[in-house]
């Protein structure tokens, strides 16, 4: 019966995308409500991807901090997972912070090469050594880790390893682009209902579809007006000085570059950044795609980024930096899709 309504609201998706052009962020989604964090001077404008403890706390990762700090969904401080050091369940860096299925909280230290796993009250739990990792972990299914490297760190053979929960490696990826080279700097990417891997390289011109195995199933382009794509070099760069260019050039040339990828209900919402454009442009936009690629609608402006879609709800989050008068302040803008456009939800 589910599968059958998700179909349904798959079709009814399909049959409004030339309508869905047409909309703007406030056409498609409905703010449900606001959580305002009072936050430290020193966070970026886009802090880093939030994820959910249970339905009512919030895990955010700030910049420069050891801590993965734990909020409900009023913006109370409850409390921090994590502490800087050496010993068991402590950390020297932070990258991600992933929730498995029975409420474990994972978190990836790319020095130490492992991810500490806790309880939802911040007990150590044990640790998962993940070894040649840099770029970041996924959770597959509850029971598997992929474990990602970045165009610049992974081995010679392999993007990233599969691990299970005691971190015994259990298979390798390394995700091909339809030219058969394999995907090169950092990655956006999500797993689907099916337990497949979703990703994008970020200057990629497609989306590709893998099975937890790292075997491309499907991949298709990345189509929107919207999207001005940054041509990188053919060849990785071999030196810091060819490197220092590159990054050069990335800032300053008008592009826009995926960053980051999110699925709900049979539907892919990538998230693009726009560099180098003047300030009338909104920096943050969407595309949407259904499973099999096909484009819903041309995409829209958003005014904040998205950054967790998580039990039917969409965040997006918005920054204020500090002035004389008032701290920094986050607001967490929760939406869910109005119900006029995708029943059931």
């Amino acid at each position: 019966m589910c599968k059958y309504v998700s179909c349904i609201i798959t079709l009814l998706i399909l049959s409004h995308g030339l309508f869905l052009s047409a909309q703007d962020f406030e056409g498609l989604f409905d703010e449900s409500r606001a959580t305002r964090i009072i936050a430290g001077p020193d966070m970026s404008i886009y802090a880093e991807p939030l994820t959910r403890l249970g339905s009512e706390h919030i895990l955010l990762q700030l910049p420069g901090e050891i801590e993965t700090h734990v909020f409900n969904r009023d913006g109370i401080y409850r409390h921090s997972i994590g502490q800087r050091g050496k010993g068991p369940g402590e950390l020297e860096s932070r990258r991600d912070a992933r929730v498995g299925d029975d409420g474990t909280v994972y978190i990836y230290d790319a020095v130490q090469q492992k991810a500490h796993a806790y309880d939802s009250q911040a007990r150590h739990l044990k640790d998962v050594p993940l070894p040649g990792a840099q770029a970041g972990l996924m959770l597959l299914d509850g029971q598997r880790i992929l474990a990602l490297g970045s165009g610049f760190y992974r081995d010679k053979e392999y993007l990233g390893h599969i691990y299970d929960l005691e971190g015994r490696k259990t298979g390798a990826f390394n995700p091909l682009t339809p030219a058969n080279k394999p995907v090169n700097y950092a990655w956006a990417g999500t797993v689907n209902a099916d337990h497949h891997i979703i990703m994008a390289d970020i200057c990629a011109r497609d989306i590709q579809v893998y099975s937890a195995k790292g075997t491309l199933l499907k991949s298709f382009p990345i189509r929107s007006p919207l999207v001005q794509f940054f041509e990188p070099p053919k060849t990785e760069p071999k030196s810091m000085v060819e490197l220092k260019a590159l990054l050069k050039r990335f800032r300053e040339e008008q592009h826009t570059q995926v960053k980051d990828l999110f699925y709900h209900d049979h539907v892919i919402f990538s998230l693009f950044e726009r560099h180098g454009f003047p300030n009338d442009k909104a920096r943050f936009f969407l595309v949407m795609f259904s499973e099999n690629g096909k484009p819903l609608g041309k995409g829209f402006d958003i005014p904040f980024p998205l950054v967790n879609v998580q039990q039917g709800r969409f965040t997006f989050q918005d920054y204020q930096e500090a002035t004389d008068a008032q701290p920094a302040v986050l607001t967490l803008h929760e939406y869910r899709i109005r119900g006029r456009y995708i029943e059931g939800i």
